[in-house]
């Protein structure tokens, strides 16, 4: 017998070298796949959005990868986040390049290409099908959905956090051939590591254990926990979690800290604003919506603001039902473990970003689903695979289908790429899909006033404030254009409106105070009847107790106040504001209207009152107290601004 050349192939597959040119060929091809898609972004210059606070005017990345920069990068929660590696990535480019946008954009496309072929390469390595992987691989590599991750330099940490993750995946793969302590430790350093760069992999400890479940096959579900015969140990449940007890540590103090930097900057959304109902709502249809939008990645946009009102019934029962029909697909089909794995991986995923914490004003964003993506792919890709085997026929066209596919996505995030040329490129985009979108109108008010065009940026924030009514950004920011135009009776009415909203605002009590003396309408209080000083003291601790969010106690100061003296306004206003709080609104209303009555010359208790109206969808009662207040302080921009978004309303339900 003969021994046979190691360059022909046998039964069991190419020889070395014929798959060491497969694999350079397919990695070549993902590579020029990726960089041709996202070669626009190389032009990009910084946009409004985040990028200053980041990069372009941030004085601690502008001095680069210094001492003061590593303090700086681990100490500060700027921009609602502790993301040390990011901020020294950012510092990095700075050294290494100055604040150039076309480097920072090389960077971001280099840390993505090194996402596809490290996604390539542990699929490759754990299932052992080429196709499979390469056509996944390519999938993650040019889909739409992902451009916002790659082209935005804010969005750094998307692509530093992921390749932490994909790097964890093939150092958990060499440890579930062969457990060890030093594996695990390498394991919990790489994890680490990406949860530096953004908190998205809180959830990796779950996706772990569904690696476990296949495509590593080391659950004992029909074997015997500790059964040999496999590449990869098998183990009972208990076992397997057991393992990853470090790796849920360190994502217990990476959600905490999370939590602490997201407050720093007001961003969480609180029970009271968004109710439970309404964020499992959100929910549900958030996941509908990633899964519309990955298959048919049309009308992107940088924001989606959230419904104030919730998703329609009718949309979420929709999307409920069509979540339901996947998983009872999966369900049934669950002798095909890859679909287990891909459906749990992108509702697990997604889990973090998906609104059950609210943070910030967007319903959605592409950047979330950069991720979840990856076990979605997976579900589709094998699963296409699988039918293409039980049918022979389907072989070359489902092929062709699978290129034409990746092909369609590559020319879509080709000219999403082109959409992040500048600030004024993005948001004009952003306007001409959704006109209403008052995140565009702010940013785009923010790009005009930054070019000094001061006309065309009040516009834009007055549409913000028409589209969301006591939008305290937009409100800040008209007091600034008033303050430019020196007319700082008007820039002192915003700054008071802004601050009646959010009395915690230094920044813009700084720029009230900076105003100096201001000639304003008066605002005089009731001084008809003389107060006792039980009821005013009763009164002032009422408001101690509601400045700090405690409405069940400030509600009983209030009350014992109005019993002390029965017709004091501030106090019937005080107290209408906590009930309003408090969603007792009949209550609210009542209490506004006495107030109004004790001091009818007061302004502030006209707007108080038709804000409540206007909630109440009572546009006729708004519109009447709202000029009452102008009457008295003609000037009044909160009342001027309002009075026209219900003047709005009312136009709207004669037309219908």
């Amino acid at each position: 017998m003969t021994n046979q050349p190691q360059s022909i192939p046998t039964e069991h597959g190419p020889s070395p070298r014929q798959s060491f040119y497969q694999e350079l060929g397919i990695g070549t091809l993902l590579a020029a796949l990726t960089l041709l898609t996202f070669f626009p972004a190389l032009s990009c210059d910084f946009v409004n959005l985040d990028d200053p606070k980041y990069v372009s005017e941030n004085p601690h990345v502008a001095g680069g990868l210094s001492g003061q920069g590593l303090i700086y990068a681990w100490t500060t929660f700027d921009v609602g986040n502790w993301i040390p590696l990011t901020w020294m990535s950012y510092e990095l480019d700075a050294t290494l390049f100055g604040i150039r946008a076309p480097a920072f954009h090389a960077v971001n496309l280099a840390w993505h290409l090194a996402n596809v072929l490290l996604l390539y390469a542990t699929l490759r390595r754990m299932t052992a099908s080429s196709k499979a992987s390469a056509v996944v691989a390519a999938l993650f590599a040019v889909h739409p959905l992902h451009v916002e991750s790659v082209v935005w330099i804010s969005e750094r940490k998307d692509v530093l956090s992921t390749s932490a993750l994909l790097i964890s995946l093939l150092l958990y793969e060499r440890y579930a051939a062969r457990p060890t302590f030093g594996r695990m430790a390498w394991i919990c350093l790489s994890m680490a590591l990406g949860l530096l760069a953004k908190s998205m992999l809180v959830t990796m400890p779950c996706l772990l254990l569904l690696l476990d479940y296949w495509p590593l096959n080391r659950i004992a579900v029909g074997h015997t926990a500790g059964e040999d015969g496999s590449k990869y140990p098998i183990r009972n449940v208990w076992q397997l979690l057991l393992e990853k007890l470090p790796l849920g540590a360190l994502s217990i103090v990476a959600g905490i800290v999370t939590i602490l930097a997201q407050g720093t900057s007001s961003a969480l959304i609180s029970r009271t604003s968004l109710p439970l109902v309404q964020r499992l709502m959100h929910a549900n249809t958030g996941y509908g919506w990633y899964l519309w939008k990955t298959v048919w990645p049309s009308d992107l946009c940088v924001f989606y603001p959230l419904p104030v009102q919730g998703p329609p019934i009718f949309l979420s029962g929709s999307i409920a039902l069509l979540l339901t029909g996947i998983t009872f697909y999966v369900i049934i089909n669950r002798a095909q473990r890859h679909l287990v794995f891909g459906w749990l991986w992108f509702v697990i995923a997604l889990l973090p970003v998906i609104g059950l914490i609210q943070v910030g004003g967007q319903a959605y964003a592409d950047r979330y689903a950069y991720i979840p993506h990856i076990g979605l792919f997976v579900m589709l890709v094998w699963e296409a695979q699988r039918w293409q085997a039980k049918y022979p026929g389907l072989r070359y066209s489902g092929t062709l289908g699978a290129a034409l596919v990746v092909i369609l996505f590559a020319t879509v995030s080709y000219r999403q790429t082109l959409v992040w040329r500048n600030s004024e490129t993005l948001w004009s985009h952003a306007l001409e899909k959704y006109p209403d979108n008052y995140g565009a109108h702010l940013m785009m008010g923010t790009f005009r006033a930054e070019n000094r065009d001061w006309e065309a940026a009040q516009k834009h924030f007055q549409q913000a404030l028409l589209q969301r009514p006591n939008f305290q950004l937009a409100i800040v920011q008209l007091g600034d254009i008033a303050k430019e135009r020196e007319d700082r009776a008007l820039a002192a009415e915003y700054y008071a409106w802004a601050l009646r909203i959010n009395p915690e605002d230094q920044e813009t009590s700084q720029r009230l105070r900076d105003l100096g003396p201001v000639t304003k309408a008066s605002t005089a209080r009731s001084t008809t009847v003389e107060l006792s000083q039980a009821a005013i003291d009763s009164n002032r601790q009422g408001l101690v107790f509601a400045r700090r969010g405690d409405m069940q106690t400030a509600l009983g100061h209030f009350e014992k106040a109005l019993k002390q003296e029965p017709d004091y306004a501030d106090a019937h206003n005080n107290l209408a504001l906590t009930l309003q709080q408090l969603g007792r609104l009949d209550d609210s209303r009542t209490h506004f209207l006495r107030a109004v009555e004790q001091a009818p010359e007061n302004p502030d208790f006209h707007v108080n009152l038709a804000a409540l109206l206007a909630a109440q969808k009572d546009w006729t009662g708004a519109c009447t107290h709202y000029e009452a207040a102008l009457r008295i302080r003609p000037q009044d921009a909160e009342a001027k601004m309002q009075l026209e978004h219900v003047r709005k309303w009312m136009e709207q339900l004669k037309q219908h």
